[in-house]
């Protein structure tokens, strides 16, 4: 099963990948001279949001479904699904620390997902004491507001229509980053509770390197929807 796991991952790389130029294009044609006016970076910047946003709104449903039975009904169902749009969302993360140029929070956050996708290939997820087995929730969660990689992508495009995409993708960013964090705390306790010092000290270095990337983008789009009301 883990070879399985392994040659998903390598394919949702090889696919991330290929769509970076279809997306370029796309972007190009729809923002004709502002998308060329752009240096390199800040071009595979958009084009890099652009395309987690796409990815992560196909992913949704198949992780609320995945997700809520974690959550409402503390269940683990169809756990290899769990693992393939891990892998996905991973893909996203993985591939634009090779082709982008990020901010070092970013960076951080893309590292820790990297570190995360390994460990996704092999985690019981059926295994509920297991203190990473919350990975399927920290994953799912953060698919919920895929229209905050549209904002970032478009921002610098779209200027018009960037503040509303603030507001909207804030309306769901900001309910996510709390319950996510809510649960992950819930889970460390637990954790603690249980006598795993070390592998909550570990989960809570790792989810801390995620919510705080999380937090400065909130701020963020706090104040650039303010600027924009």
């Amino acid at each position: 099963m883990v070879v399985v796991a392994v040659l998903w991952l390598a394919a949702c790389l090889l696919l991330i990948n290929a769509l970076y130029a279809p997306v370029e294009r796309l972007l190009r044609q729809q923002y004709v001279g502002r998308f060329d006016a752009l240096s390199a970076n800040a071009r595979a910047y958009c084009v890099k949001n652009v395309l987690k946003s796409i990815v992560l709104a196909g992913s949704l449903p198949a992780s609320l479904y995945v997700v809520q039975h974690r959550i409402v009904k503390g269940e683990m169902i169809h756990a290899e699904l769990a693992r393939g749009v891990g892998s996905l969302y991973a893909a996203n993360d993985v591939v634009a620390l090779c082709r982008v140029r990020l901010p070092p929070n970013t960076r951080l956050h893309h590292l820790v997902v990297l570190a995360l996708a390994l460990y996704n290939l092999g985690v019981d997820y059926d295994d509920s004491d297991s203190i990473f087995s919350n990975l399927v929730v920290l994953c799912g969660l953060s698919i919920i507001p895929f229209t905050v990689n549209s904002y970032l992508g478009l921002r610098r495009l779209d200027e018009r229509t960037a503040g509303a995409l603030a507001r909207i993708a804030l309306v769901s960013y900001l309910p996510a980053v709390l319950l996510n964090a809510a649960w992950q705390t819930r889970a460390v306790w637990r954790a603690m509770a249980a006598g795993e010092h070390r592998d909550a000290a570990l989960w809570a270095g790792l989810c801390a390197a995620i919510f705080a990337d999380d937090a400065i983008l909130i701020s963020y789009m706090w104040h650039a929807a303010a600027r924009r009301a």
